[in-house]
Parts: structure tokens; C-alpha cells; sequence
């Protein structure tokens, strides 16, 4: 079953006259809520292989809805529900059976070569199916777009799967499939293996991690009664406008306020605030924290006090890295943490998180929360040993990455109905297995500053081919065990990967990529949106050939596929009749079908299919008209209207480029001025001499 066309009245605020036909082997008549489709017999079969049931190319000038119609195929119920108000379409697939997907759409009966089956309901919305069609006869729906990113991950439409995402994006889990497409395209000469070609992985720095640690301490970790944006602006209130109502409720949860005090610049900041107070004649906390400037000081202070209760709170964590410090010392040396410092920290904050939701999701609600802190920090103590210890290479590079569950003090967490389990154990081994696999690749790490790192993915470099495969192997594992590690797209909170390299480059990798990540098996439709963008055209012109043979190799599978364009390359390479052209005339968009576009001449494709009528730029074009206007015979000789002289005129009749115009204008001048311009003509050879034999000395290296 494939996709054979789309009736829209309305969608977007974009609506179509015509069915758009997105196969050529198919007629689409619609008429008095009347569908009427048949099969023409097709001399050419397997056009593209047995593999490949078809390609469409969509075309058309900026905004006439090519994207449009992607994304009315390709989205799910949930995205279109922003234009489906007063949305009416359908969309129609079909092998020997119909099967349509409507919104709003009347419709009262249709016609299958001439077999008519009645459709009793108007305004019909949802799926129509006739005669034996069955679930999963279309399998999937890709659909890859360039600039944005789909609200929703896949959605199960009447018996179409729609899956999506940006194929823009960077993905750790396609990180596999990435090296892969890498090492197809230098076998293919698409790119050499002297590419650019670079990963920039990032972590969060210092302040980041506080920031979250910050959050979750006020949000998580500490009581309910506890509300650190009230109980801050108590104590402000109390020290700076003495205050003798405000009751400050913190004492009981030992976050002292004073020790708040003994910090230096605290105190320094205090007494300017207090001072500012003055100044500006505020006599509370209230009226004060109307005033911009007393706000912006109030919170700067408020986010130093909350991560000073931080810094208290989870000493437990800090203490492997900075020992027993002050608040102030222990600032300045997480600003002065190495890369790898960075990591273990951010590790050791990802896991506390983790096994504390995992095991004491109440924690902030029970009365008990003392005994809990206590034996918490006992069991922490153990896995932030164990971590700190991957910052030695050599203990990395000899141990397994197992730690030893059993060391873990789990009888400490008996007395609070922890029960046993292997999760945390789990968790543990999966991190330390990518922060090991990570640090293996070390030396081929090239440091930007304290957050970022440079891994360049080279063809012959085996230890980032090892890590890329052993990163698939823990990002699978940690799927299936429903640890929750890393995001959808195969991220941990603290640690980013965006590609460095040519725009180009990177979406070829996305789109080659997408071939080695999927098994596509069964009937499958791929929709991409710009498939070109940022391509040099030779690699435009290769495409379509390129991906044919790719697809070939795929067995059990029909794959249809339907693409957005700009490049008249691609549309040489398509079946005649396959190629859809919207065309904007006033308010209306007008459906064509190119009939004759396989291998045609691309400056004919660019002329009669993509409507560009000049092969000259614009500007270039005003060069040349002014040039004929001053050649015109009519045209006074002394009355210049663009050239002050004729040498500038005839310097730039010898810039133009193209023989056969520029001798044409070399005759208008010399009948103008009655002067030969056989001197220039002579400087214009040895100019095109030169350059050829040029070209002769290059491919004679090479």
C-alpha cells in the first residue's frame, strides 16, 4: 500500500484547487463529493528497483506549501490539531484495496476503476478502509524536517505509524549509525576521509551543576513547611529593618542563618543593601522589593544563600572533591575543576538524584527526614569513593567498570523499608562504563576550555570507532533496563554532543544515517523536507543514484519516498510524472504535473519546470542592459548616461564571461565608435589561454 494522493480545501490557510497525485500510474478525479481513482497501465515496472515503489519531488518558489503538504502527511492527530479547526482533507492510499484518511471531508461515495462503493456519512473524519485491508500493511511514516522540531514522537493514525523527528539533530543513540554513514560516504567518495568531520561534546560547568543541585533542593529535598523565598525575606527583613514580628522558622532544620553571616562578602553586601535601604527611605521588606535596583541586590544575595544551603546540604558529595572548605574556597575551586573533574561531579549529582527519587520518593514528607539524610549520606559515601576513583586512568583503564554491589550499605536503609534491588548497582555500572569508554579515548581529545572537548571522528582512529560501539552498546542496555540515564535522544542531563562541521556535510550524514538506522521492512513511507539543503550540487546531482542503491540493498520492503526541492539535479533523476509543481497565482496555488523532467537537460529543467526564465543574475542582467543601452545607435555618442568614458564601457563588455554575448557587444561598440576593439579581443584570448593551460598543469598532478 502507498500514498497516492492528498485532496486539501483547506489546511494551513493554504488550499488547493485539484488533487495533488503522487504517483503517475494513478488518476484522481474529484467532483460532487464524488472520489474517483484508476490504475493506468504502466509500460515501465520496478522503475527504481524492487525495493523502491516510488519517488516524488515537490517543487515550487518559497511559501506556495511544499513543507505544507509534508507536514499534513507526515504529523501526527496531536500537531495538526494547531490547523484543524476548519482543516478539509483526505489523504488517499491504495494497493488493491482503498484505504482514507479524512478530516472534515464530504465525501459520499468512490470509485475504484470503475467499482463505486457509498460512503453514508458527510463531513466524515477518521479512517475509511474497503475491502481486506489489515493492520500494518503500511508500517511506518518517516518524516525528517529541517528546521523544527515535532511536538509529539509517533502516533498510531487508523493503521498508519507515524514516526519523526528533526533530521537536524544530533542523536548519541544514532551515534553508531553516524560512523557508519561516515565510513559509507568516504567508500564513496562523497567526502574524503581527511574531513572535518568533529564531535563537540559539552558538560555542564560548576555553576550549572549548582544551579540544578540548587533546584532540586528547594524543590525535592527539603520539608514542605520550608519555602526559602519566604523564610529569606524573613531574615533580610529582621537584619535590615529590625523587623521584631518576623519569626524566622528555619532554626529547626539546621540551616543557620548566622553561619550565613560569617561569609565576608555577605556581610559586606548586607550593609550596602541596608545603606540603599536607607537612601531610598524604605521602611520594609515590602516596599523595599518594589524598588528595580533593591530587587536585583535582594536576589543576587537570595541565590548565594540557596547555594550555601546546598553547599551545606550536600557536603557529602563535595567533600571527595574539595575537601573540608569554606563556602568561599569551595566556589573558587569548582570554578578551577578539569574536565574530567567536572564529569564525576555532574555524575555524582545525576546519580544522588536518581536513587533518591528511586528510593525515597517521600522524602520530603515524612517525619522522619533526619534518620533519613543520615543514612543517606552513609550510602552515598560508598559511590562517591568509587567515582572519584575513574579519575585515575590507571585504575579506569585495569578495572572492569563493575562496582561491587554488595559493598553498598543497604542494611543502613532496612530501618526505612528500602527494599533490595539492583537498580542502583545498575545505574552505577552503566556510568561507569561510559565514563570509562570515554576516558579511553583521552588522547584523542582536543580541550577547548574546562566545559568542552573535541572528538574528531577519523576513518582510521579504532579507539572512537571502540567507543561509539561500546556507547551504543550501554545506551541499549540502559533502554531495555528502563534506567533513566539519558534522554530520548540519548543525552544525560550534564553532557551535550553537537557535530562540528559544514552544514552540508552534517545533513548528508543525517540523511545517510537515516538509511543505516532503520531496517524498513514491510510498506514504508519517508518523507524529508529540503533534501538538498546545503549541499554543493555535484552532491545533488549524486544523490537520488546514491540512495536507490543504498535502499536496493534492503530486503522484504517497499519504500516510497517523497521529497521537497530546489535543485533541478534531483528532478533528472525522477520518473516523468512525478514531479509536483506548485505554482501561486494571486490567492490560488495551482497543481501541475512535470511530464518530462527525467534525465532532460538541467538548464531546460531550470527553464520550463522550476520557472526561472534569466540564466543570468540580476545584477549582471542591469550590467548588460545598461551596456546595449549605451551601444544603442540612437543613443548620443557624447551624451553618456552610465560611462563616463569609453574605456570604462569597454572594460566592462571585457568582464562579461560568455563568449558568444560578449564579441555580440564587441561588434555594437565598434559600429557605435567606429573603433576596433581587436587589441581587447587579443588580451581577452591570451586571458582564456592562460587559465586553460592552467587547468592542463592541474589535472596533469593530479
Amino acid at each position: 500500500m502507498e500514498l497516492i494522493g492528498l485532496i486539501v480545501k483547506k489546511y494551513n490557510n493554504i488550499s488547493w484547487n485539484e488533487p495533488i497525485i503522487f504517483n503517475s500510474s494513478y488518476t484522481i478525479e474529484w467532483e460532487n463529493q464524488h472520489l474517483k481513482v484508476n490504475k493506468i497501465e504502466d509500460s515501465v515496472s520496478n522503475f527504481y528497483g524492487d525495493s523502491i515503489s516510488n519517488i516524488t519531488a515537490i517543487v515550487g518558489n518559497n511559501g506556495v506549501g511544499k513543507t505544507t503538504i509534508l507536514d499534513l502527511i507526515g504529523c501526527t492527530k496531536e500537531e495538526r490539531k494547531y490547523h484543524a479547526l476548519d482543516s478539509s482533507y483526505c489523504l488517499i492510499f491504495l494497493d488493491s484495496n482503498v484505504l482514507l484518511e479524512m478530516f472534515n471531508f464530504d465525501i459520499e461515495s468512490i470509485e475504484i476503476n470503475s467499482h463505486i462503493e457509498q460512503i453514508n456519512k458527510l463531513k466524515y473524519t477518521g479512517i475509511y478502509k474497503s475491502g481486506t485491508v489489515e493492520d500494518g500493511q503500511i508500517d511506518n511514516m518517516y518524516y525528517f524536517q529541517s528546521s523544527k522540531v515535532l511536538r509529539g514522537y509517533e502516533d498510531y493514525n487508523g493503521l498508519i505509524k507515524r514516526r519523526y523527528g528533526n533530521s537536524k539533530q544530533f542523536s548519541l543513540k544514532d551515534a553508531k549509525s553516524k560512523f557508519d554513514a561516515y565510513e559509507l560516504l568516504v567508500d564513496k567518495e562523497f567526502i574524503s576521509n581527511s574531513s572535518n568531520y568533529k564531535w563537540e561534546i559539552r558538560i555542564n560547568t560548576f555553576e550549572k551543576t549548582l544551579d540544578d543541585l540548587t533546584d532540586y533542593c528547594f524543590r525535592k529535598v527539603l520539608p514542605l513547611d520550608w519555602n526559602s523565598e519566604y523564610d529569606f525575606k524573613e531574615f533580610i527583613s529582621e537584619v535590615l529593618f529590625e523587623d521584631g514580628s518576623s519569626h524566622i522558622i528555619d532554626r529547626e532544620h539546621n540551616f543557620y542563618f548566622e553561619n550565613f553571616l560569617y561569609l565576608g562578602d555577605t556581610i559586606k553586601e548586607l550593609v550596602e543593601l541596608y545603606d540603599f535601604a536607607k537612601q531610598r527611605n524604605h521602611n520594609n521588606i515590602d516596599e523595599a522589593l518594589k524598588d528595580e535596583e533593591f530587587q536585583k541586590r535582594f536576589k543576587r544575595l537570595s541565590i548565594e544563600f540557596k547555594r550555601f544551603v546546598v553547599f551545606n546540604r550536600f557536603g557529602f558529595i563535595f567533600k571527595g572533591f574539595f575537601g573540608r572548605v569554606s563556602f568561599e574556597e569551595f566556589l573558587e575551586k569548582g570554578l578551577a575543576l578539569s574536565f574530567n573533574e567536572l564529569q564525576i561531579l555532574n555524575v555524582l549529582a545525576d546519580t544522588y538524584m536518581y536513587i533518591r527519587d528511586l528510593y525515597f520518593p517521600n522524602y520530603n514528607k515524612v517525619s522522619n527526614a533526619d534518620d533519613i539524610v543520615a543514612n543517606w549520606e552513609i550510602l552515598f559515601e560508598d559511590i562517591t569513593i568509587f567515582f572519584t576513583q575513574l579519575l585515575d586512568k590507571d585504575f579506569v583503564r585495569e578495572d572492569d567498570g563493575e562496582f561491587v554491589g554488595e559493598h553498598l550499605p543497604y542494611d543502613k536503609c532496612r530501618d526505612l523499608d528500602v527494599e533490595h534491588s539492583n537498580d542502583i548497582i545498575e545505574y552505577i555500572n552503566f556510568t561507569a562504563r561510559f565514563l570509562r569508554e570515554f576516558y579511553q579515548i583521552n588522547d584523542n581529545l582536543k580541550s577547548i576550555d574546562a566545559q568542552s572537548c573535541i572528538v574528531k571522528i577519523d576513518f582510521e582512529d579504532q579507539s572512537v570507532k571502540d567507543f561509539i560501539d561500546e556507547l551504543r552498546t550501554t545506551i541499549d542496555i540502559t533502554e531495555r533496563r528502563k534506567i533513566d540515564l539519558i534522554n530520548e535522544r540519548g543525552e544525560t542531563n550534564w553532557f551535550q554532543v553537537r557535530e562540528v562541521t559544514s552544514k552540508g556535510e552534517k545533513n548528508l550524514l543525517d540523511l545517510v544515517a537515516l538509511v543505516k538506522t532503520r531496517s524498513f521492512e514491510g510498506n514504508n513511507i519517508i518523507l524529508v523536507d529540503e533534501i538538498e539543503e546545503g549541499f554543493h550540487l555535484e552532491w545533488s546531482r549524486r544523490l537520488i543514484n546514491f540512495l536507490i542503491n543504498e535502499f536496493s540493498k534492503v530486503s522484504n520492503s517497499k519504500i516510497q519516498f517523497i521529497f521537497t526541492t530546489h535543485s533541478p539535479f534531483m528532478l533528472s533523476d525522477i520518473k516523468n510524472g512525478n514531479v509536483i509543481c506548485l505554482v501561486k497565482d494571486e490567492d490560488d496555488v495551482r497543481v501541475e504535473l512535470m511530464r518530462n523532467t527525467f534525465a532532460k537537460n538541467i538548464q531546460e529543467i531550470m527553464h520550463d519546470d522550476m520557472f526561472i526564465k534569466d540564466i543570468y543574475g540580476e545584477f549582471a542582467i542591469s550590467k548588460i542592459n545598461n551596456i546595449i543601452k549605451e551601444l544603442d545607435p540612437l543613443q548620443d555618442i557624447n551624451n553618456h548616461v552610465n560611462y563616463l568614458t569609453k574605456e570604462n564601457l569597454l572594460s566592462e563588455i571585457d568582464m562579461i564571461s560568455e563568449p558568444l554575448l560578449r564579441n555580440k557587444l564587441y561588434e555594437m561598440y565598434e559600429k557605435k565608435f567606429q573603433e576596433s576593439t581587436i587589441e581587447n579581443r587579443i588580451k581577452q584570448l591570451k586571458s582564456e589561454l592562460e587559465k586553460l593551460e592552467a587547468e592542463k598543469s592541474n589535472n596533469l598532478l593530479n
